[in-house]
């Protein structure tokens, strides 16, 4: 018979030594090497190690999947993992378990007949299986602690505005303007001498070729000024009344300063306004329309440069009814 290598199970069936125990399973989980298994060292009996790989599938060599010595590049492992240990071991006790059957089997052939008790002293003793406990759990090994949730990113500052310039500022404050237009005047008219139509006995402002006299009443007349701050720049405006334009109504346009004088029953009839007078020659109804017109300076400074200057017309229209009608010449015989 061969001489047995200890590390040799498949010897075992030949021998009564054990291939691999419990004190190997334990050293083998604890030993850090960059082998994914043990290399079979070699044994003095070739038989017995050509049959060592066909038996015990515990022992087979590594197919290099693993085995940094072979030149393939595989991973760098600690030692063998809980699994791999497992497998080892479940391989193992089927490996042990077949010799034994196959030990018995062997025996049952040996002995036959009479002569049993003879034979079974004769025959080898029926191999006992030397089945390897299962390796310990590993504690559950504690999971990677999640990453501290990333604090969260402080909100972007909004983008600056972009700078607004003078004459933005400008084109804002003229936005705001509000002036208030003159109302147009005219005398005599039909609140002064009440005459109607001899025809319809409609009322009547004036008639065919009586002279009116034209004024302005009410809205900003005055020169006015102001100083505000508008996007952190001074804005300074002062507006100035200019003269105001007339519609007559029919097809006559003329202007007037607004200090035109009016009308009064202390002026005597038909006399005409020295500056802004009108005569309608045909009878109708008119829509006479007045423009009041002002020039308003702006000065608009940030601090920054040259300040911006300019001068910028503003108007307002109000408007009247005119009813012109014809007055009748009566006679009456003394």
């Amino acid at each position: 018979m061969s001489t047995a290598n200890a590390d040799d199970p498949d010897e075992v069936s030949r021998s009564d030594s054990l291939s691999v125990n419990d004190e190997e399973i334990s050293a083998e989980a604890s030993k850090s090497t960059t082998e994914s298994t043990k290399t079979t060292p070699k044994s003095t009996d070739t038989t017995s190690s050509q049959n060592q790989g066909a038996d015990d599938p515990a022992v087979q060599p590594s197919d290099g999947a693993g085995d940094n010595s072979n030149g393939g590049g595989g991973d760098v492992r600690n030692g063998p993992t809980y699994k791999e240990l497992v497998a080892r071991a479940l391989a193992h006790n089927e490996n042990e378990l077949a010799k034994q059957a196959a030990s018995e089997a062997r025996q049952a052939n040996c002995v036959d007949g009479g002569l049993r008790t003879v034979l079974a002293a004769s025959c080898n003793p029926a191999y006992a299986a030397q089945l390897m406990d299962m390796p310990d759990r590993p504690q559950q090994e504690a999971a990677p602690a999640a990453p501290a949730p990333a604090a969260p990113a402080a909100p972007a500052a909004p983008a600056a505005p972009p700078r607004i310039t003078k004459q933005q500022v400008w084109t804002r404050v003229k936005t705001t303007l509000a002036v208030d237009a003159a109302t147009p005047r005219v005398g005599p008219d039909y609140s002064v001498h009440h005459l109607r139509s001899a025809v319809t006995g409609k009322p009547l402002d004036s008639a065919v070729g009586y002279p009116l006299w034209f004024w302005a009443e009410g809205g900003d007349l005055a020169a006015k000024s102001s100083t505000k701050k508008v996007a952190d720049m001074t804005v300074s405006l002062s507006m100035r009344p200019g003269k105001v334009s007339i519609d007559a109504g029919d097809g006559n346009r003329f202007s007037c300063s607004t200090d035109a004088p009016e009308w009064t029953p202390r002026v005597a009839p038909g006399t005409k306004s020295p500056s802004c007078g009108h005569t309608y020659v045909k009878t109708g109804t008119y829509t006479v329309s007045m423009t009041s017109h002002w020039s308003v300076h702006y000065v608009i400074d940030n601090g920054e440069g040259e300040p911006l200057v300019g001068d910028e017309p503003l108007s307002g229209t109000q408007t009247r009814q005119l009813r012109i009608g014809e007055l009748q010449v009566v006679t009456v015989d003394r």
